[in-house]
C-alpha cells in the first residue's frame, strides 16, 4: 500500500547529521526532521491517500474490477471525481502524487547548484541528486533509506548504451542492399570495446570526476576515503539519478551524458584515436591552471550546435585578459566543441602565450643551438621533433629547420654551421612568439 510505504519514511536517524556537511540534512515540509511529525499530514496528501484507499476498497468489495472499471451499472464515485472518466485513472493519480512528493525535497544547496551547473540539468527532486552521492556506509551510519548503489547499476547500463549509440554513428552502417549482413562495421568487437572503454572505464570516469570537481560532494562513511572506484560509482549513480528524474527521456539523458563526459568522436575510427585540438587544449589547460576549460553546448534554431568555451590565459604584459570566452558553431556537439578548442588554441598561440619559455630559462647560444633545440623538444616545449632539410649550392649550404609551426633558416660554407644558424633562428622565433625581446641575440647573426 502507498500509505504504508510513506509511513515507513517517518523514522529517526541513528546518528545526528554530521557537522559541516556540504549537503543539508533531509527535511520534510521545510523543517528539520521530527519523529513525532506526520509529514503526510497536509490536506492534499490526506486527500490523495484517501482517494486511493477508497478505490482499493471498492475493488475489494467487488464493485470495481482490477482495472478500476465498474462492475455494476449506474455507479457514481463518492470521492475523487477528478480522476474518474469511465474508469479510475490510476496513472493521473500517480502523477499527481509524484508531483506532490517531489515538493518534499531538500532545499537548494550549494552542492546541488554546482552539480546542476555542470550537468546543465535541473533536478525536479533534488533528493535523487543527493542519493547519487551517498555511499552505503554513510547510509547505514546515518539511517537513510537507500544509497547510490541501485542508481549506479542503472547509470552504468545507460552510460554504456549512450556511448555505444554515439560510437555507431561513426563506426558502423546499415547496408540495406546486403541480404546476408545488413548491419556492418569494419572494426571488430575488440576494437569497438577498446574505444568504448576510453569513456566508461573506471580510470576515465574517475579522471573526469576530478576534472569537474565532483568528488568533493560524495558522502563517505567514517573511515572511507576517495578512490577511483568511489568516483566511478558516483559518476554512474549521477547518470542513474538523471534517468529517474527525467523519467527516461532519452534526448535529455544523452545531453547530460555528453555534458558530463564530453564524448568526442571523429568521423572515422582512426581519427578518433588521433589526438585532437580538444584533447591537446584540455591537457595544456589542465597542466597550466589545474582544471580543464568549461564547455557549454546549446541547440540553435537552425539545427546546429553552439559551443561556448570559457578558458584561462597566462598572465602577460600584452594586455590580453586572463579570462576569455569564445562562441563557435558546429554541425554536431563534438564538432562544435572541437572547433571551440581549436579557436582557443589558435587565439593563445597568436598572442604568443601558449608556451611559457621564461620557465625554460634558456639563453640562446649559436655554437650550442642544435643541442638547445633538441633539449626544448625533450622538455616538451616543442611537441614535434625538429626537422632539418639541407641543400648544397656548390660552395655554400642552406639548412631549414621547422617544428610546431616555427621556422629557422641558416646559410654558411659548412653544413654544420648552416644547421646551427637554422636552429638558432628557430629558437629566437619561439622566444619572440612568447613575448620575449630577442634583439640582443639577433645581433649575433649579423
Amino acid at each position: 500500500m502507498i500509505k504504508d510505504l510513506l509511513q515507513s519514511k517517518t523514522k529517526s536517524y541513528k546518528k545526528p547529521w554530521p557537522e559541516n556537511c556540504a549537503w543539508p540534512e533531509p527535511k520534510f515540509y521545510g523543517v528539520k526532521y521530527d519523529e513525532n511529525l506526520d509529514w503526510r499530514g497536509t490536506d492534499q496528501m490526506k486527500n490523495l491517500l484517501a482517494i486511493k484507499d477508497y478505490y482499493d476498497s471498492l475493488v475489494d468489495d467487488g464493485v470495481l474490477n482490477r482495472k478500476y472499471r465498474p462492475e455494476v451499472d449506474d455507479f457514481y464515485p463518492e470521492m475523487g471525481e477528478v480522476y474518474w472518466d469511465d474508469r479510475f485513472d490510476i496513472e493521473a493519480w500517480r502523477e499527481e502524487l509524484t508531483a506532490y512528493v517531489n515538493l518534499l525535497r531538500i532545499p537548494t544547496a550549494e552542492p546541488a547548484k554546482s552539480i546542476q551547473s555542470v550537468l546543465s540539468y535541473e533536478f525536479k527532486n533534488q533528493n535523487l541528486l543527493r542519493q547519487a552521492f551517498t555511499r552505503r556506509a554513510f547510509q547505514i551510519e546515518y539511517g537513510l533509506d537507500a544509497c547510490s548503489e541501485e542508481l549506479e547499476f542503472l547509470g552504468d547500463t545507460v552510460l554504456s548504451t549512450v556511448v555505444t549509440k554515439e560510437m555507431f554513428k561513426h563506426c558502423a552502417h546499415h547496408d540495406y542492399i546486403s541480404f546476408d549482413s545488413p548491419f556492418q562495421s569494419k572494426y571488430d568487437e575488440g576494437e569497438l570495446t577498446k574505444v568504448r572503454q576510453q569513456f566508461v572505464s573506471q580510470e576515465s570516469l574517475a579522471a573526469r570526476a576530478r576534472e569537474l570537481g565532483l568528488g568533493q560532494f560524495i558522502l563517505y562513511g567514517t573511515g572511507e576515503k576517495e578512490t577511483d572506484s568511489s568516483l566511478e560509482d558516483m559518476m554512474e549513480a549521477l547518470i542513474g539519478a538523471v534517468v529517474m528524474d527525467c523519467n527516461w527521456d532519452m534526448p535529455t539523458i544523452e545531453k547530460v551524458v555528453d555534458e558530463l563526459l564530453c564524448i568526442q568522436m571523429d568521423t572515422s575510427f582512426e581519427g578518433f584515436l588521433i589526438k585532437s585540438y580538444y584533447d591537446e587544449f584540455n591537457a595544456w589547460h589542465q597542466k597550466r591552471f589545474g582544471h580543464i576549460p568549461t564547455y557549454k553546448i546549446y541547440d540553435t534554431s537552425n539545427g546546429r550546435y553552439r559551443c561556448e568555451i570559457q578558458f584561462s590565459v597566462p598572465k602577460n604584459d600584452k594586455g590580453v585578459q586572463t579570462s576569455r570566452l569564445l562562441s563557435v558553431e558546429g554541425e554536431t556537439r563534438s564538432q562544435a566543441r572541437e572547433e571551440a578548442a581549436n579557436r582557443a588554441y589558435n587565439d593563445i598561440m597568436y598572442q604568443g602565450l601558449w608556451r611559457n619559455l621564461h620557465e625554460a630559462d634558456i639563453q640562446p647560444d649559436l655554437e650550442n643551438s642544435i643541442n638547445q633545440v633538441q633539449e626544448l623538444y625533450q622538455k616538451k616545449y616543442l611537441d614535434e621533433k625538429p626537422v632539418y632539410e639541407y641543400t648544397n649550392h656548390g660552395n655554400k649550404w642552406t639548412v631549414t629547420c621547422h617544428s610546431d609551426g616555427y621556422y629557422g633558416f641558416g646559410s654558411a660554407v659548412t653544413k654544420v654551421l648552416a644547421k646551427k644558424k637554422a636552429s638558432y633562428e628557430l629558437m629566437l622565433n619561439m622566444l619572440e612568439g612568447a613575448g620575449m625581446d630577442t634583439h640582443k641575440w639577433r645581433e649575433v647573426m649579423k
